[in-house]
C-alpha cells in the first residue's frame, strides 16, 4: 500500500511540474541588463516567448521546448526556434549543473547580419555587412574554452568599412571538425567566390593556440594584399601568396 501511495505521489509531482505555466519561470529570472525574457507563454516545457535580450541582441517571438528526460537525467535540453529579431533559425542548448559552466550547442540553423559582430572587433569603427548563417553547427563551450566544434558556417555578400575606405570580399563557407584523438578543432574554408582567393586551414589546439595556414591570390586589391603580406609565409608562386597567422587566444 505505502510503495503504491509513493508511486501515485511521484506521478502527481511529475504532473505537476510538466504543467508548471511558464510565466511561474519567468519570475525565478533576474533582470539585467546582460539578459532578459519577456512574455513567455504556455508551460515550463513548451511555450512561447515574446522576446528574449542578450546584451544588444534581441529575439522575438521564440518558441521553446525543454526535454521531459531532465526530469531523470538534470540534462536540460532546450530547443529554441526564433522567427523574429536579429537571430533567426532554431538551435538546442544542453545546461548541464556543472560548476564549470559547461555550455554545449548543438544542431544550430542561424541567419543574422554581420553587424552583430562590430561591437567585438578589436577596431573600433569597423563596420560589417552582409550575410551570416549556420548550417548544423555543434559547439561545446569549457570553462569558457571552446573544446568541440562541428559544423559549416558562411558568410556571403561579405563586406568592410574601415578608416574610410570600403571592401566588398564576397563569399566565405568553412567546415569545423573536432579531432577526436588530438582534440584540435580543424576549420576548412570551402571554395568561393571571393575578392582574396582566400584558401587555407584554422587550427585550434586545446591549449588555446590559434593557427591559419593559407594563401591569398596576389593580383587582388592592392592595400588588401599589402595588409595581407605582412603575414607572408613565403614567396610569391603561381598567382599566390603563402600567409600564415598563429595567436595564441586563451
Amino acid at each position: 500500500m505505502t510503495k503504491k501511495l509513493l508511486i501515485l505521489f511521484l506521478i502527481f509531482i511529475i504532473f505537476v511540474i510538466y504543467l508548471t505555466p511558464a510565466k511561474l519561470a519567468q519570475s525565478f529570472i533576474p533582470a539585467s541588463q546582460a539578459f532578459s525574457v519577456t512574455g513567455m507563454s504556455g508551460t515550463i516545457w513548451s511555450g512561447k516567448i515574446n522576446q528574449i535580450g542578450v546584451g544588444n541582441i534581441e529575439l522575438k517571438d521564440t518558441e521553446f521546448s525543454l526535454s521531459l528526460l531532465a526530469l531523470l537525467t538534470a540534462n536540460l535540453k532546450l530547443s529554441l526556434n526564433s522567427t523574429m529579431g536579429d537571430i533567426l533559425g532554431n538551435l538546442a542548448i544542453y545546461l548541464p549543473p556543472d560548476p564549470n559552466g559547461t555550455i554545449q550547442v548543438s544542431d544550430a540553423n542561424l541567419n543574422f547580419n554581420a553587424a552583430l559582430f562590430e561591437s567585438y572587433l578589436p577596431f573600433p569603427g569597423t563596420v560589417l555587412k552582409g550575410k551570416l548563417s549556420s548550417s548544423d553547427l555543434s559547439v561545446l563551450i569549457l570553462r569558457k574554452k571552446l573544446t568541440q566544434m562541428s559544423g559549416k558556417v558562411h558568410w556571403r555578400n561579405a563586406e568592410v568599412s574601415y578608416d574610410g575606405r570600403e571592401f566588398t570580399l564576397g563569399d566565405f563557407s568553412a567546415e569545423s571538425i573536432t579531432d577526436d584523438k588530438s582534440k584540435n578543432i580543424q576549420i576548412k574554408l570551402l571554395k568561393t567566390k571571393n575578392a582574396l582567393g582566400l584558401e587555407g586551414n584554422i587550427t585550434l589546439t586545446p591549449d588555446g593556440m590559434l593557427e591559419f595556414i593559407g594563401s591569398v591570390a596576389t593580383n587582388i586589391d592592392e592595400s588588401l594584399y599589402n595588409s595581407i603580406a605582412l603575414f607572408n609565409n613565403g614567396k610569391p608562386a603561381g598567382g599566390r601568396l603563402p600567409i600564415k597567422y598563429k595567436q595564441k587566444i586563451y
